[in-house]
């Protein structure tokens, strides 16, 4: 699964996304944070960011500071 986050609601970005998660493969513990640059679908890693699966349920945790928030 992709997760595409728009942080600011400006049209920068791909598609006005400015990150991505799990554009790059995830390990067992992590996934991977990357930020577009601009040049298309081109992007680069911000973080690792922890996840859990729970039966049906995904949970990331993405510091806000990782985000420019």
């Amino acid at each position: 699964m992709t997760l595409y986050l728009d942080t600011d609601q400006s049209n920068q970005g791909w598609e006005t996304f400015e990150y991505v998660i799990n554009k790059s493969k995830a390990s067992e513990n992590t996934v991977v944070l990357e930020k577009f640059t601009g040049n298309g679908y081109g992007s680069e890693k911000v973080a690792d960011c922890e996840y859990k699966v729970d039966g049906r349920f995904m949970t990331v945790k993405v510091k806000k500071s990782d985000l420019g928030l």
